[in-house]
Order: C-alpha cells, then structure tokens, then sequence
C-alpha cells in the first residue's frame, strides 16, 4: 500500500521522504525501488526522462533539491546541466577552473569546443572535474586518429542529448511546496 502512494508523489516529495530517516531511506533508494521513482517521474508528465548517467533518484536531486552537490549549503541556484552539479556560489570558486588555467594548448581548444555548458557570467568556468574526465579520455585516445574521431563524436553527441535536457529543463520548475 506504501509503494502505491509513493508512486503518487512528486520526485521532489519522495527525495524528501528518503530523508526523513533510515528505514524510508533504505526502501527508497535500493534498486528495487527504482519502479517507484519512474513511476513518479512519468506521472509528471512535463518532465523529461533521466539521463543515461544519472539514476532517478540523483536526477530528482539535480532538479528539486535547492542544495549543493559538494558543501551542501542550502542555497545552491547554479546548475550545471553537463556536469550533473548544483553549486553555490562559494564551491564555484573552488570546484570549476578557468580555461586559462588549462595549460595544454590542444586541450584548452578541444575543451572549448566540446564542454559546451561552462558558466560566462564570472568568465569561461569548467567544472574541475569534469575537464580533468575529458582531458584523461581525450588522452587515452589522441594519439589514435581514428579512436580520437570517434571519441569526440561520442562527446558530441553527449553534449547534444544533455542540451535537449537542458532546453526542455529551462521551463520545468519542480513543486517544492
């Protein structure tokens, strides 16, 4: 009976209720509550489904949960939809580069061309992490014409699958009350 209403709420409502304590924690977030969270989420119509690399419930978190991803300070208005993050203004500083830190010259090229969602507003802002992935794979395969093509599509097509996200996304706001 549980599982049926929690079907029922919104993602938002049961992100909230996982954190209520241990036991609703467990029953919300083991792989077999996945259903729970898809149904959720296609009762909603407007939102759009998980990305591949999120499950539900860190997507939940993504979209309805106001605090940041590495201090947890409760107010958190920046996203990065590429880097799956919500950051405040403060891990801003600390956990995005400036592309000018980049010292390799390709790298910075690529990353300019391939890390579409940066932050313009303070200056062209990567997600730390984010950049370090890129440039390791892109290293793994750079010196392999072949391998680096077909890498960087690969890339180019993430970017575009996030990009509808991010676009269908901008008009979505979760029900938070």
């Amino acid at each position: 009976m549980m599982y049926e209403i929690f079907c029922y709420l919104h993602p938002a409502e049961l992100l909230a209720i996982s954190r209520t304590n241990k036991t609703l924690r467990g029953v919300l977030l083991r792989k077999s509550a996945r259903w729970i969270w898809q149904t959720s989420f296609r009762n909603y119509k407007n939102m759009p489904e998980p990305p591949t690399d999120l499950n539900e419930p860190q997507y939940a978190r993504l979209l309805c949960d106001n605090s940041c991803m590495f201090c947890l300070s409760p107010n958190a208005p920046l996203i990065s939809w590429r880097a799956r993050l919500r950051f405040c203004k403060g891990c801003m500083k600390t956990e995005f580069i400036r592309i000018t830190d980049v010292h390799d010259e390709e790298d910075a090229i690529l990353i300019r061309s391939f890390i579409r969602d940066r932050i313009h507003s303070v200056g062209e802002l990567y997600s730390r992490a984010q950049v370090d992935n890129f440039c390791a794979g892109y290293n793994r395969v750079r010196n392999d014409e072949a391998q680096a093509s077909a890498w960087l599509t690969d890339q180019l097509s993430i970017y575009q699958r996030t990009r509808e996200v991010r676009q269908r996304m901008a008009t979505i706001l979760c029900n938070k009350s």
